[in-house]
């Protein structure tokens, strides 16, 4: 296996660092090039992270076989200063999952970013289970934490840490809410009270 950068049998500065601190014992000659943004412990140098897509269709509300999982995610305030997160779960045949809880934060955004780590979290367990997971939001600003690796606060540094390892089986995407109905139920149940549905 060899990954170089425009020569061969050399590494770029950030490949050779995070092949080293995977294998102290490698040694590597580095090859000089212009400085790389080293995006994160986990996630190799030549391989960058996919970007959230943008779905222009309507999505179906039921995931389309037995190995996905659909979950829609959505945060508003309901009262002053006061936040909800909802996110509902479908597979091919349901719902199977609803979640809706108070979200502590004094700002919207901080608020989002803290629902989407929950359904992160929810989608790392989907994966352990063998099945890919497609998170779809209305609000681009839910994914700010997968476009720019420094800066990071650290709820977005925790979304960041718990996506990259199943980087390959957890899509992100960005959908308008009149496009798609598993958006709108994730929207209405934000005005539910009650800590779950």
């Amino acid at each position: 296996m060899r990954y170089c950068s425009n020569s061969t049998g050399y590494f770029s500065l950030a490949s050779s660092k995070w092949l080293t601190s995977r294998l102290p014992g490698l040694t590597t000659p580095v090859k000089c090039d212009l400085p790389m943004l080293h995006s994160h412990p986990l996630l190799p140098p030549w391989e960058p992270f996919s970007q959230p897509s943008l779905l222009v269709e309507g999505c179906e509300l039921l995931a389309p076989n037995d190995k996905s999982v659909f979950i829609f995610v959505a945060c508003a305030a309901v009262s002053r200063g006061s936040y909800r997160g909802c996110y509902v779960a479908t597979s091919h045949a349901e719902i199977t999952d609803l979640v809706n809880k108070p979200v502590p934060s004094t700002c919207a955004f901080l608020a989002l970013q803290l629902t989407v780590l929950s359904a992160i979290t929810m989608a790392s367990r989907e994966v352990e289970e063998g099945l890919s997971v497609d998170i779809i939001v209305t609000d681009p600003s839910a994914f700010t934490f997968s476009r720019n690796f420094s800066n990071l606060s650290a709820i977005q540094r925790l979304c960041l840490d718990m996506l990259v390892p199943s980087r390959d089986k957890i899509r992100l995407f960005i959908c308008q809410l009149s496009k798609s109905v598993g958006l709108q139920l994730a929207i209405a149940g934000c005005q539910l009270p009650g800590d779950s549905l």
